[in-house]
């Protein structure tokens, strides 16, 4: 289940070709973009959501995240973009949210086909219904994703001197919300090295 965020953040996306970045004010009712930028991402580096070489990419983003025009934080939101990170919606009985994790976790090998050690396992609720029989369900959004895939993203905030406040699935990320600052690349400030 996602953690309440406030302050001032990062909001990265690590994609082959380019690298998106927002400065967003997250402790707002709504969460207020301060920034954006767009760079290239070095080549080779990424593929697929999976981070291949971390020494050209922190130096990049470590380059960008100390241009002058972005206010110095240390908290950063990573927003994956994975084929590998899989994703589900489920009904279980409506229970309380600290009941729901241990739910999901017991019964994760039945939502996801996977070796259920490899993957770290995210939910997020979204909304309470009445069965037929008048009881009430819950439906949640799972996410399976692959440790192999997050290691490497805490390991280069580590390396850049940041603090992983949430690592999201770009479906339903603050990319999302950001949405034309990151889609239209014209309106977006690009920071080449």
């Amino acid at each position: 289940m996602r953690k309440r965020i406030s302050g001032r953040a990062f909001v990265i996306l690590l994609e082959r070709e380019e690298i998106r970045i927002a400065q967003m004010n997250l402790g707002a009712s709504v969460p207020q973009i301060q920034e954006t930028m767009v760079l290239p991402t070095p080549e080779g580096a990424v593929e697929d959501g999976f981070i291949l070489q971390a020494e050209p990419l922190r130096d990049c983003l470590r380059s960008a995240l100390t241009a002058p025009e972005l206010k110095r934080t240390r908290k950063v939101v990573f927003s994956l973009c994975s084929t590998q990170v899989l994703s589900v919606v489920t009904t279980i009985p409506a229970v309380a949210d600290r009941q729901v994790e241990k739910l999901v976790n017991a019964n994760m090998d039945i939502y996801f086909p996977v070796d259920v050690k490899d993957y770290h396992l995210v939910w997020t609720p979204v909304g309470v219904e009445t069965n037929e029989d008048g009881t009430d369900v819950r439906s949640i959004q799972l996410w399976a994703v692959p440790n192999a895939l997050l290691v490497r993203y805490y390991h280069l905030a580590n390396e850049l001197g940041l603090s992983v406040e949430a690592i999201d699935y770009c479906g339903n990320s603050f990319v999302s919300m950001v949405g034309a600052s990151f889609a239209n690349t014209a309106s977006a400030r690009h920071f080449w090295s």
